[in-house]
């Protein structure tokens, strides 16, 4: 199951606040990852890149909550994908400490009872649901 708001792409930047759309050409879309499976990482990443990597750069990943909102407050990505359910902290939890950012959340998860409460975040972009199918990307992005 999955659920987008729309693609991010060319539309996303012109409409984006305080974005840039002119440098967006010279520049990659930055994704960042938070999920506290490694090999759930290296398959999101590797659908990513072979779908869109001339267009996106993964500027992280981190299996540790703590360390990956370190790492995006670092970073900025323009689309975070964050899995819900982690131990520690929450991918609810993440997506608030990271509300004062231009970031668009992905909330991944096996868990479809998390929907409701992550479509209520105001950073929510997407929903999608583990294991992710690199056919629901497109719903993420767009060419």
């Amino acid at each position: 199951m999955s659920e987008c708001r729309s693609p991010v792409g060319a539309a996303f930047f012109k409409t984006w606040p305080g974005s840039n759309y002119l440098a967006y050409h010279d520049m990659k879309l930055k994704v960042g990852i938070i999920d506290d499976e490694q090999h759930a990482i290296d398959t999101l990443k590797y659908d990513i890149l072979d779908l869109y990597g001339d267009e996106v750069e993964i500027v992280f990943t981190e299996t540790n909550p703590y360390e990956g909102v370190l790492a995006a407050r670092r970073t900025l990505p323009d689309i975070l994908f964050l899995d819900i359910v982690m131990p520690g902290m929450s991918g609810l939890e993440i997506s608030d400490l990271l509300a004062d950012l231009d970031i668009r959340v992905v909330f991944i998860t096996a868990h479809a009872e998390f929907l409701l409460k992550a479509k209520k975040k105001p950073n929510a972009w997407c929903y999608l649901s583990k294991p992710v199918m690199s056919d629901e990307l497109g719903g993420v992005f767009v060419r």
